[in-house]
C-alpha cells in the first residue's frame, strides 16, 4: 500500500514501477516525483520496480507519494558579474532579515552578495541529539532574485 496524493493504492506482491507511480500522480510542470518517509524525501525512480515493503516507514505506515517544487529551474550560475538591482536586493534583505531573525548576527558577502552565514543558527528539535547551533550558508545565485537560492549549506559533520 502507498498514498499517492492522499489516495491510498494496493500494490501487487510483484511491485509497481516508479513509471507507474509517477503516472498516477500526474505531476505538473516544475514539480518532481518524490517518496516522504517521515521527514526525509527521495526521489521516485522511474526505471526502479518498487517491492511492496519499499512503501512502508519505519513504523509500519505506508509511504505517502507526492511531488515537491523542482528547485532546478534553469541555468543557475554562481560567482558571476551580478547587477546592481540583484545586489541592492540581497543587501537589504540579508540586513532585513539580520536585525528581525538572527539574534547571533550573520556574515556578508558585503563587496559581492554572493553568500551570507547565519551564525550559529539554531537547529530543529530532531536534530539536537547532534548539535543545537550550527552556522548556515546560502549562496545567492547570479541571477537574484529570478532565481532563488537553492537550498542551504552546513558544516559536514551534519548529516543533511
Amino acid at each position: 500500500m502507498a498514498i499517492i496524493n492522499g489516495r491510498r493504492i494496493q500494490v501487487p506482491p510483484s511491485g509497481i514501477t516508479g513509471q507507474n507511480l509517477i503516472q498516477q500522480m500526474n505531476p505538473g510542470p516544475g514539480r518532481r516525483p518524490v517518496i516522504q518517509q517521515g521527514t526525509f524525501f527521495r526521489p521516485v525512480q522511474a526505471s526502479h520496480t518498487y517491492k511492496p515493503e519499499e512503501l512502508f516507514d519505519s513504523h509500519g505506515n505506508p509511504v505517502k507519494i507526492t511531488t515537491i517544487p523542482d528547485r532546478t529551474k534553469g541555468m543557475v550560475t554562481y560567482g558571476g558579474d551580478r547587477t546592481f538591482l540583484s545586489k541592492q536586493i540581497i543587501t537589504e534583505q540579508v540586513y532585513d532579515i539580520a536585525e528581525k531573525l538572527f539574534k547571533k548576527g550573520v556574515s556578508f558577502d558585503e563587496e559581492h552578495a554572493d553568500w551570507m552565514i547565519a551564525n550559529q543558527y539554531v537547529l530543529p528539535p530532531i536534530w539536537h541529539n547532534i548539535a543545537r547551533t550550527t552556522d548556515l550558508l546560502i549562496i545567492f545565485p547570479t541571477e537574484y532574485p529570478e532565481l532563488p537560492p537553492v537550498g542551504f549549506y552546513l558544516k559536514s559533520e551534519y548529516p543533511c
